[in-house]
C-alpha cells in the first residue's frame, strides 16, 4: 500500500492541444461531408494569412515594450509599496 496521493493538476498545454485537434478532426469530417469545403479553405489561406502573420507582428511589436515597461515598473517600485499592495514575495 502507497502513501502517496494522487494528485491531477490542471495542464493547460493539453487543454490547447485538444482543442486544436479536435477542432482539426471537426474540420476534416465537415470537409468530408461538404464537398468543396476543403479546397475553399486552402484558397482562402493566402488570403486570411498576411492577416494572421500582420496581427503576431503586431503583437509582438507592442506587446514586447509594453511587458518590458511593466518589469521595469515593477523592479523600480519601493519596497514598502509591494509590501502595502501585498505582494508575497517580499518577506
Amino acid at each position: 500500500m502507497t502513501t502517496e496521493i494522487e494528485r491531477n493538476s490542471y495542464d493547460a498545454e493539453s487543454d490547447i492541444a485538444a482543442w486544436v485537434v479536435g477542432s482539426g478532426m471537426v474540420l476534416i469530417q465537415a470537409s468530408a461531408v461538404v464537398i468543396g469545403l476543403l479546397p475553399c479553405l486552402l484558397l482562402l489561406l493566402p488570403l486570411i494569412l498576411p492577416f494572421v502573420v500582420l496581427g503576431v507582428v503586431g503583437g509582438v511589436l507592442v506587446g514586447l515594450p509594453v511587458g518590458l515597461v511593466r518589469l521595469v515598473r515593477r523592479i523600480a517600485r519601493p519596497r514598502a509599496t509591494r509590501a502595502a499592495v501585498g505582494d508575497v514575495s517580499v518577506a
